[in-house]
């Protein structure tokens, strides 16, 4: 009978790393190979990354400009070819390649131009300057162009007026910023007006509890208005020292405001939650809500009655004209 005999190895102050390198042995049941490995045809190897692995495909045109074409020459005696400037490149093989213009000469081809046709043989002129600003004005250079007899491309300009602005050789986009205005509001606010013609510096708004400021382009200065009623509308007409206008609100509340102060008008029948005003002068004002509308022409104010409806927009009245 055999035995075994156990054998103790000792060693001391010996290495004993081993490396394994799995790379074509067999995967495992379930195709799993050890961290850095796959399963790739039944092999662990190595993943495959970056050009030369089966299915990447390299985009050999990303860096390559194909801008130098091959010199013109004469194909026979009578027959120029020349190529465009500008080329397309292969993405797969990265080579440039140009299209191709071909010129009869009626005097004969020699040394890549026809014969007493100067330098401008088999030159196409599609290639314009880029767009430029020229301070506020953008110039754009029309394609094709002419050729002259140096064999120089000359194209026709036009200019257009940048309203906003040019830069980069583009015309600006009209830019709108808004940013708050301290002081701020201490109000809530339900209507607002710019005088027509104050580039935003004679501002009205309206608020509840009569609160009525006006803006003078660098500061707000509440108004007194007479009232606690809730204000809902806001029309201001006129410029500079003409600037006027009407306030509207609940209880049929009127304010006329002559550019600096408010005064109530006193409307007899009046008592509609007035929504919607429009004023052209101190003499023409219209006022609507519910189911009344007043009217102030001169200094006399009347009611003409309405058929049905609500007038509860502020865009339901508006005056035309003189009317």
């Amino acid at each position: 009978m055999r035995r075994v005999l156990p054998l103790l190895l000792l060693l001391a102050g010996c290495s004993t790393e081993v490396e394994f390198d799995p790379e074509g042995l067999l995967c495992d049941e379930g195709g799993v190979c050890p961290e850095g490995y796959a399963c790739i045809e039944g092999v662990c190897r190595v993943p495959c990354s970056g050009a030369g692995c089966p299915g990447v495909t390299v985009n050999r045109c990303a860096n390559v400009t194909c801008d130098a074409p091959s010199p013109s020459f004469c194909v026979d005696g009578t027959l120029l070819r020349a190529f465009l400037a500008q080329g397309t490149c292969e993405p797969s093989t990265g080579e440039c390649s140009y299209p191709v213009v071909e010129t009869t000469c009626q005097a004969g081809c020699v040394d890549g131009r026809c014969v007493g046709e100067g330098g401008c043989a088999g030159v196409t002129c599609t290639t314009p300057p880029s767009p430029q600003c020229e301070g506020s004005n953008l110039r754009t250079w029309i394609s094709p162009g002419t050729c002259s007899a140096a064999g120089q491309c000359n194209y026709f300009s036009s200019v257009q007026s940048c309203p906003n602005g040019c830069a980069a050789g583009a015309c600006s986009a009209l830019q709108l910023a808004f940013s708050e205005t301290a002081p701020a509001v201490p109000s809530v606010l339900t209507a607002v007006d710019s005088a027509p013609g104050s580039s935003g510096n004679h501002v009205l708004v309206a608020g509840p509890g009569g609160y009525v400021a006006r803006w003078n382009g660098a500061a707000w200065t509440k108004l007194n208005s007479g009232t606690q009623a809730s204000l809902r509308a806001v029309s201001l007409y006129g410029s500079g020292s003409s600037v006027g206008g009407a306030v509207v609100g609940d209880n049929g509340t009127v304010l006329l405001y002559d550019g600096t102060s408010l005064a109530k008008a006193t409307v007899p029948g009046l008592n509609a939650a007035l929504r919607s005003v429009h004023a052209t002068s101190a003499q023409q004002v219209l006022v609507g809500g519910g189911a009344q509308v007043a009217v102030r022409s001169g200094s006399a104010w009347s009611l003409p009655s309405v058929s049905g409806g609500s007038l509860d927009s502020t865009s339901d009245v508006l005056l035309q004209g003189s009317r």
